[in-house]
């Protein structure tokens, strides 16, 4: 929810909102609000979990291209 009122108050909208994580909760928390994510594959959760549980798993380098 604490999400959820931080994207009402700065208007977005969940296409244009992506959450940065590193498990498998962070996975279920963007499903939960409608909005993409992205894993480190550094975290928490090993990769092959996170790939497992349907999350797109990149590195640092990755997440700086995407975001660049």
């Amino acid at each position: 929810e604490l999400a959820r009122a931080h994207m009402a108050k700065i208007k977005a909208l969940p296409s244009e909102v992506v959450l940065i994580g590193d498990t498998v909760h962070d996975i279920e928390a963007a499903e939960a609000i409608g909005v993409d994510s992205l894993l480190l594959d550094c975290g928490h959760n090993s990769p092959e979990r996170l790939s497992a549980a349907g999350g797109r798993v990149v590195s640092y380098n990755q997440l700086y291209e995407i975001l660049a």
